[in-house]
């Protein structure tokens, strides 16, 4: 008996010290997945660093670079961009396997650089008549018998606000009748940020909009191909300015689509959309983490990043003027001072027109600055 004790403690021992050493095996594999889970994770972060600063530095996303990237490239990022935004609910919900990569192939079809496709079917939708009446849209024109069938024009839409919804349902959709008014002179196409295109589902409703890539190679393409363009041209730095008692026009420094329209002798119309401002209001922040964040976002994505205190356009009366077209005559390579000319005599024909409409105005006493 004593013999069998001693059998059995040594054999208990020998398994006790089996279980401390699988329970070190297991501790010790567990700190080594945790480092390497750091490790990836460091890597995750750097990668994800670069990978943003080589799109805020290569303009990717923001609709300025004047070469297009191969499509192979544009095509890269759009799945990458695809797959981290969609592969949690990949994961969560694997029956939306199927569906998701039908839909990628509409992704990656960069419909928005070779000239859209817009859907009358949806830019007809109920929806948008119902927004017409609650934003109380109402197109004014002093360009009806002025254009020209057949020839390329650049209308230029101010100020940006947070979303410029009134100008671009009272010209670029057919609710108020802006192509029929104009005898039907004009193929248009309106733009916006490249990124907007990377978004899933809202790049559908940009395109059924007819609304393309504002990448300058795209813009050149489209004028190229006879259509005529709605640029913005404050774009989202613009869009910071966007208080209901002050019209903030950024367009100083906004040379590109005015060069643009030298090398294409695409005549410029001004377009003001008054109260355009008037549809939401944004925190004005003065902290300046806040500001570098929103500079940065700015940078990488080529939208505003803007604070909003209200998700829905409350009622505003917003009235878009056009203006008469001005004359540009075609030159291939355009100085700096040719440029530099054109740009003042745009701003000074914008300012004339927000003068000569400012009763519509809300409120009345609103003014003007140009920046």
């Amino acid at each position: 008996r004593r013999e069998t004790e001693r059998d059995r403690e040594t054999e208990r021992a020998k398994e006790g010290g089996r279980e401390r050493g699988v329970g070190e095996r297991e501790r010790e594999r567990a700190m080594w997945w945790t480092v390497l889970e750091a490790v990836v994770y460091i890597a995750g972060l750097y990668v994800l660093f670069r990978a943003l600063s080589w799109l805020a530095e290569s303009r990717a996303l923001r609709g300025q670079r004047g070469t297009p990237m191969g499509d192979s490239v544009q095509r890269g990022i759009r799945i990458v961009f695809f797959f981290c935004m969609f592969a949690p609910v990949m994961y969560l919900l694997p029956l939306s396997i199927p569906l998701l990569l039908l839909y990628l192939i509409t992704y990656c079809d960069l419909s928005e650089i070779r000239g859209g496709r817009p859907s009358p079917w949806f830019q007809n939708l109920s929806f948008w008549h119902w927004l017409a009446a609650h934003l109380e849209l109402q197109l004014v024109s002093e360009a009806e018998g002025k254009i020209q069938k057949g020839k390329p024009y650049i209308l230029g839409l101010h100020p940006h606000g947070i979303l410029p919804l009134g100008g671009i349902l009272n010209v670029v959709s057919p609710i108020n009748h802006f192509a029929k008014r104009h005898g039907n002179a004009l193929t248009l196409r309106g733009l916006a940020a490249s990124f907007c295109f990377f978004v899933p589902g809202y790049r559908d409703f940009c395109l059924a909009g007819g609304v393309c890539d504002a990448a300058r190679y795209s813009a050149k393409k489209l004028l190229d191909d006879g259509f005529s363009i709605f640029v913005v041209p404050g774009g989202a730095t613009e869009a910071l300015y966007s208080f209901p008692d002050e019209d903030v026009v950024y367009i100083k420094k906004r040379k590109g689509f005015v060069k643009l329209a030298l090398q294409h002798g695409a005549d410029l119309i001004p377009v003001f959309s008054f109260n355009e401002n008037n549809q939401y209001d944004q925190f004005d922040p003065k902290n300046g983490v806040v500001k570098k964040i929103r500079s940065g976002f700015q940078a990488v994505f080529g939208i505003s990043l803007p604070l909003l205190k209200n998700l829905i356009p409350r009622r505003c009366k917003i009235t878009t003027v056009v203006g008469a077209p001005i004359a540009v005559e075609k030159m291939a390579d355009p100085t700096d001072k040719q440029v530099q000319d054109l740009l003042d005599l745009y701003t000074a024909e914008l300012e004339a027109l927000w003068h000569r409409h400012s009763e519509y105005n809300l409120p009345k006493n609103k003014t003007l600055k140009v920046i």
